[in-house]
């Protein structure tokens, strides 16, 4: 009978034989080149905002002439990874009363032309900012546009929008890099065959 083979040759022996094996090559070489990219992603800010709705509350009784209350918000989400910067919310006049939930640092600058700036320091990645504005027998200031530094802001309409779970939207990016990786590795092993 013959001895049986020494373990730890017998396991050296297969790593050496998978090291140098092509598969093995264009594994690792397609997974330092999702690293290179991967140090090139930087998280960017996207910020959308839009009006909800406004309403009017005329109080009989109140006298003549009797007093309307009027009601509208502003909605503001950063629905990218990164953090907006210089928050800027144009207004056609200043507001008699209005509240930032949540809470956030914040003040009003009034222009020359009577219009007036609503600025807050920054917006976190996938955070919101809601903006209610309460006006008496005025007219209920205009949003002209949303600023931020460095970002397209953009004005969209407010409806209802389902948002997958965390684990759900984690799992989607696994399998996305994981893609990525297998059709790197696909592109490398077939440049290594169309070389040889």
């Amino acid at each position: 009978m013959n001895a049986p083979a020494d373990p730890v040759w017998y396991l050296a022996a297969h790593i050496s034989k998978l090291a140098f094996s092509l598969e093995f090559q264009t594994d690792v070489l397609a997974a330092l080149v999702l690293l290179v990219l991967a140090q090139f992603y930087k998280p960017r800010a996207h910020v959308v905002w839009g009006l909800g709705h406004g309403s009017v509350f005329p109080l009989p009784g109140s006298g003549k002439p009797p007093i309307k209350i009027l009601t509208s918000n502003l909605f503001i989400a950063n629905w990218g990874f990164g953090t907006a910067q210089d928050i800027e919310i144009l207004l056609s006049h200043a507001p008699t009363h209005y509240q930032l939930s949540p809470p956030v640092e914040h003040r009003l600058e009034p222009h020359e032309d009577g219009s007036c700036s609503l600025l807050t320091p920054s917006l976190g990645g996938q955070d919101h900012l809601a903006i209610e504005f309460l006006q008496l027998n005025g007219r209920m200031p205009n949003v002209v546009a949303v600023l931020s530094s460095g970002v397209r802001c953009r004005a969209v309409d407010i409806t209802p929008a389902r948002r997958f779970s965390p684990p759900l939207r984690y799992a989607l990016a696994v399998f996305l890099v994981l893609g990525a990786f297998y059709a790197l590795k696909l592109l490398f092993t077939l440049v290594v065959l169309a070389v040889r």
